[in-house]
C-alpha cells in the first residue's frame, strides 16, 4: 500500500463521478510543548490537533473547527497547552454528526 498525504486522497475522491460520501478525521496522539528543549527541539506535550475533511463538514458538522483554541497564556504545571476537548469527546461529536 502506497502512502499518500490526505490532500492526494481528497483530489482523487473529488475526481470520481460516483463515489461514497467520505469524512476523513486525522488526529495526532500527542501535542508539542511550546518551549524549546536543550537541543532546540520540542518535547511531547499534552494538547494536540486533529484535522477533519469531507462531505459532512459544513453540512452536519457546524464548522470544521471543533472545540476552542487553547490559550497561550494559561498553561498546565508542565508548561503545556491545556486541551479543551478530549479525544473521546472529539470522536463522539464527529460520529454523532455523521448519523444525524
Amino acid at each position: 500500500m502506497e502512502f499518500k498525504e490526505p490532500a492526494a486522497y481528497v483530489i482523487e475522491l473529488l475526481q470520481l463521478t460516483k463515489r461514497p460520501q467520505v469524512t476523513l478525521l486525522a488526529v495526532s496522539e500527542f501535542g508539542r510543548r511550546l518551549r524549546e528543549n536543550s537541543s532546540n527541539g520540542t518535547d511531547h506535550g499534552s494538547a494536540s490537533i486533529g484535522l477533519i475533511y469531507g462531505d459532512f463538514v459544513g453540512r452536519n458538522l457546524p464548522h470544521p473547527f471543533i472545540g476552542k483554541y487553547p490559550s497561550l497564556d494559561q498553561l498546565d504545571q508542565r508548561g503545556d497547552l491545556i486541551a479543551n476537548l478530549s479525544p473521546d469527546q472529539l470522536y463522539r461529536q464527529v460520529l454523532n454528526s455523521l448519523w444525524v
